[in-house]
């Protein structure tokens, strides 16, 4: 009988011990190059890691990166009614309203972004996309119709970036800061949604490569940006330092390293007349080892009246559609949210007027393809964005 206990005893051990290296090499396995997919600020995302990872980093990552997303869409779209910026946009309070430094750090850009460009680009053009029928307020009316030159009139005084100021105030006696945004005129509105996705993207690689942006616009306000930060966001678990990532969040792009090939990441540059889920059909391709590339375009988003297409892309200074032969922008800068902005901007300004403003800036080239009446395409480039990005073309037409 003892012998049998015995035994017994042992086969229990001995099952233990085959599942205690079961789970430890299970949990050892490593998963190569990691690739991590959902959906977000309406549209979808694709992360790449190269680089070998276990399971449970894998587990740790991707529920950083649902979050991460998730605080960037619950603080910053117009189109969830209780967002932050949904709250922010229907009160009419002149005072101090706080905010966190995630949504402290896209406004910021936002306004450098709008002062740097003339106004061309400025975030406090929600009203006008609302009245145009491109925006989360639109009524059907508006999405269903044409604004009048009166109602266009009148929503312009609602709109100008320099009504809205943001800053930093002491809130505890430890001199820790706290970020706020505070508008002059009870009216004004935010819509964040041309450069939050590029924002975001620049944001993922920041943190899973573990090193700090060098951010180039940063100037009066350095201070304001480093106070803000808040550490429990700022840093992931287990402090990641990967050296070849990829961000695809809707089309803003942001990468650092080298592919799975031990090459340049490539980026296309979408064929303007071309279907958004057709991916085969590029225009160009640029081959770079950091930074970010944005295109803004109007042959997808647009209303039609008497055979003429209205783009959804606005003139913050006329309130108009803007009616160009320009059909797509890609801008290339360090940082996604400059050049989601930029490219937005540019496209407003038209090409003399953008490609100056680009050639200002440091480490920034712009790419404009406009159409000609036959239905051709044209190229215009800032003098170093072939050279700077690798850009290569692709021979698309017969």
């Amino acid at each position: 009988m003892k012998s049998k206990k015995i035994s017994i005893l042992a086969l229990l051990i001995g099952i233990s011990i085959t599942i205690l290296v079961r789970e430890y090499n299970l949990s050892n396995q490593l998963i190569k190059n990691p690739v991590f997919n959902g959906s977000t600020m309406g549209t979808t995302y694709t992360i790449k890691i190269i680089d070998e990872i276990t399971p449970e980093n894998y587990e740790e990552i991707n529920t950083w990166i649902t979050n991460t997303l998730y605080n960037y869409n619950i603080q910053m779209s117009t189109w969830l009614k209780e967002s932050e910026i949904s709250k922010f946009n229907k009160s009419t309070s002149l005072e101090k309203y706080k905010i966190n430094s995630q949504f402290f750090y896209i406004v910021d850009k936002a306004l450098k972004i709008a002062k740097i460009s003339n106004g061309y680009y400025d975030p406090t053009i929600q009203p006008l996309y609302d009245l145009w029928g491109f925006g989360s307020g639109s009524t059907d009316n508006q999405i269903n119709n044409f604004p009048s030159s009166k109602k266009i009139s009148n929503t312009l005084n609602k709109i100008g970036y320099e009504k809205l100021h943001i800053g930093m105030e002491k809130y505890d006696s430890y001199d820790f800061k706290h970020p706020y945004m505070q508008k002059k005129e009870p009216a004004i509105t935010l819509n964040l949604g041309g450069i939050a996705k590029g924002g975001a993207a620049s944001d993922i690689v920041y943190i899973l490569s573990g090193n700090k942006w060098i951010d180039i616009y940063e100037s009066y306000d350095d201070k304001l940006i480093q106070d803000s930060k808040n550490y429990s966001y700022y840093e992931l678990l287990n402090n990641f330092n990967f050296k070849n990532i990829y961000v695809d969040i809707g089309g803003d792009v942001q990468v650092l390293g080298f592919n799975q090939d031990g090459l340049p990441w490539k980026i296309g540059i979408q064929t303007p007349s071309s279907s958004l889920f057709d991916v085969s059909s590029l225009y160009g391709i640029i081959n770079i080892t950091n930074g970010s590339l944005a295109t803004s375009g109007n042959y997808f988003n647009y209303k039609e009246k008497d055979n003429q297409k209205y783009a959804h892309i606005l003139d913050p200074k006329t309130g108009m559609s803007i009616k160009s032969d320009i059909v797509s922008v890609s801008v290339y800068n360090p940082n996604g949210a400059y050049a989601d902005g930029f490219a937005t901007a540019i496209y407003a300004m038209g090409i003399k007027k953008g490609l100056q403003m680009v050639e200002s800036l440091p480490d920034t080239e712009a790419m404009i393809i406009i159409q000609n009446r036959d239905g051709s395409f044209l190229d215009y480039f800032s003098s170093q964005f072939i050279t700077k990005t690798n850009y290569k073309k692709i021979n698309y037409q017969d």
